[in-house]
């Protein structure tokens, strides 16, 4: 992929522009997410995954609602359809008033990784290398990994991830590991690798349908967020999902 260096903020908003719609196809949507708070309540947020082609890759669309239609979040990203690893993605998250991207660029030897953001009308670029075979993943291509590795999972290996957490343009190493399984269900935990990350960051379970391999709940940190006063701070919900 050429290196693409974005100098101005009308520069980068125009290029996040071209980016998010040329050469996408139709996407067809695979399921809605709902969001309420982990002790029950109402519904917080709703969310749809859609799945469309560019080219040789994938393109996962998460788009995010509140109850009233209104927009909170959307994110993209695009990975290679063969090897699954992680090319591009994009958040437009309205609560925090910020746009972000990230590239990823690949040679014999690492893996570039590009983030560049928008917020408080400043842009902020950040870079990281990651040695080949590190499995970068976001949002939308969390479960795509899952899937990937399901055999390895199943039979009790553990899985190192890296998160991108392009809020902060940096990643964030996590380990999947099997945590339970029934003729039903297998139980999947997202873990911080780090202890002090784990101090803040609670263990992410999801559950799954053994033999569809669909996801059916969630429980845990969701990119979306809950006001603290006039600000907004982080949320650990219960996502439940229907197809």
């Amino acid at each position: 992929m050429r290196k693409i260096v974005i100098q101005s903020l009308s520069g980068f908003c125009a290029w996040v522009t071209v980016m998010s719609t040329a050469t996408v196809g139709a996407a067809d949507k695979v399921y809605t997410g709902r969001v309420s708070p982990l002790d029950g309540g109402n519904e917080l947020y709703y969310y749809e995954r859609a799945v469309a082609n560019k080219g040789t890759d994938i393109v996962n669309i998460h788009s995010t609602f509140y109850p009233n239609g209104e927009v909170a979040l959307i994110q993209k990203a695009s990975f290679d359809g063969s090897s699954h690893l992680l090319n591009f993605f994009e958040a437009d998250h309205k609560q925090l008033a910020m746009q972000a991207t990230l590239i990823v660029e690949r040679n014999n030897d690492f893996q570039l990784v590009t983030y560049e953001k928008i917020q408080d009308g400043k842009l902020k670029v950040a870079t990281s290398k990651l040695p080949n075979g590190e499995i970068l993943v976001v949002g939308p291509t969390l479960y795509d990994t899952i899937w990937d590795r399901w055999a390895e999972l199943l039979a009790g290996s553990t899985v190192p991830v890296r998160f991108a957490a392009v809020e902060r343009l940096t990643d964030i190493g996590f380990n999947l590991y099997m945590q339970d399984s029934s003729e039903e269900e297998v139980v999947i935990t997202m873990r911080a690798s780090n202890l002090l990350y784990r101090l803040v960051v609670d263990d992410i379970t999801f559950r799954f349908d053994r033999r569809s391999k669909q996801v059916k709940s969630m429980d845990g940190r969701v990119p979306v967020m809950k006001k603290k006063g006039d600000d907004w701070g982080d949320l650990d919900a219960h996502v439940a999902y229907q197809y």
